[in-house]
């Protein structure tokens, strides 16, 4: 929809609004109305969701062109035959996975739960996200035995974080990869979190594409775990 703001001889302002390609304008109310401020909320939430794709793009554009150079990436990028042994992929239940996620876990738990109430999906192993999107993950996750910790404490600049899902690499079991899930972008305030929280993370040294992912609903509100299998075959499990 269209606003356009005009004014009674008397100085009070009103809108009027039309559908974009249509002529001819109905009468929409006083700022303060309903039907006003649902055609301004609409119109933020499209340019804020431009804004925040155009932000993301260029930085994954930026990203893409740069490569941590270390042993176990430039050899995890060599054909299988010309790998050094001493580096195998495994699966979850490789030692260092192990240990790793027994730690992670031991931080998670002396962290404070955020809204507890919110956990309401059940996931294949008995535990509780926040929505199905995330349990279609979570249980993705799991079938493949992929280690991950479910909404991790996060510190960056001196704000924490629960990242929605932290994995560790099978390349190096060192390296850590963060995705965030967003499921309700037409939400303000839910939007508005995510935007803050995505440039603390760009602020603390996290480049989408590299060492974090955002995967988002589909338009009908469903989910599509393609860009899941991909940060796995790439960054988690080479050869997945």
């Amino acid at each position: 929809m269209v606003l356009s703001s005009k004014k009674t001889p008397n100085g009070k302002e009103y809108y009027c609004a039309r559908k974009k390609g249509e002529k001819g304008f109905i009468y929409a109310g006083a700022a303060s109305g309903k039907a006003v401020n649902d055609i301004k909320e609409a119109r933020y939430l499209k340019k804020s969701l431009s804004r925040i794709e155009r932000d993301i793009k260029l930085l994954e554009k930026a990203a893409s062109g740069l490569q941590k150079v270390d042993y176990t990436n430039i050899n995890a990028s060599l054909p299988e035959v010309y790998r050094d042994p001493q580096l195998n992929y495994g699966a979850a239940d490789n030692d260092k996975a192990l240990n790793w996620k027994q730690r992670m876990e031991a931080i998670k738990v002396a962290a404070p739960v955020y809204r507890p109430e919110e956990l309401k999906v059940r996931t294949d192993d008995g535990n509780y996200v926040r929505s199905k999107s995330e349990a279609m993950i979570y249980n993705h996750l799991l079938a493949l035995g992929i280690t991950f910790i479910y909404e991790m404490p996060v510190s960056v600049n001196g704000h924490t974080y629960l990242a929605d899902f932290v994995l560790l690499s099978e390349i190096d079991y060192k390296t850590i990869v963060i995705i965030e899930h967003q499921g309700m972008m037409d939400n303000m305030n839910y939007r508005n979190r995510f935007t803050d929280k995505l440039y603390g993370y760009l602020k603390a040294g996290y480049r989408p594409g590299i060492n974090i992912f955002f995967s988002f609903d589909t338009l009908d509100g469903g989910f599509d775990k393609t860009p899941i299998d991909d940060i796995i075959r790439i960054h988690i499990r080479p050869g997945y």
